[in-house]
């Protein structure tokens, strides 16, 4: 077992150490942990126009605290268009085990979108207003 402190109180005037509170972890005993997702690489599908999307940033596991991973790296490198990663897909370290849904998006390559102009909107053009100039020269 190994002790980690927690929580450290000072003493208001001098900063003396005044309390300590420990966390005591059993590493034979498995531990939930949240680690963020960290994509890997230039997408296939970004080279054709497609949109990298990042649906989850972390992801719930659970596994011994000698196993525990600072992030977990996903390679996006294969993926085109409309393809994705889910978390089944994910390759976890040994003894690691997401704790999220299987079926959860965690990256995909959208399609891009492109805004149709409508013919309206071409053809409105500001108003040019003669009349005043006529009057004001009038004057």
């Amino acid at each position: 077992m190994q002790a980690n402190p927690k929580k450290i109180h000072f003493i208001a005037i001098g900063g003396s150490v005044m309390h300590v509170d420990f966390n005591e972890v059993d590493m034979n005993v498995a531990i939930r942990a949240v680690i963020p997702v960290e994509p890997v690489g230039e997408a296939a599908g970004t080279k054709t126009g497609g949109v990298l999307e990042q649906s989850l940033r972390s992801l719930h596991v659970e596994c011994l605290p000698k196993d525990l991973p600072e992030t977990i790296t996903v390679d996006v490198s294969a993926l085109n268009v409309g393809e994705a990663i889910h978390v089944k897909d994910l390759q976890l370290p040994e003894g690691v085990v997401a704790l999220d849904d299987a079926d959860l998006t965690v990256i995909h390559v959208a399609a891009p979108t492109v805004a149709a102009e409508t013919p309206a909107a071409a053809a409105a053009a500001p108003e040019v207003i003669k009349e005043k100039k006529a009057e004001e020269a009038k004057k």
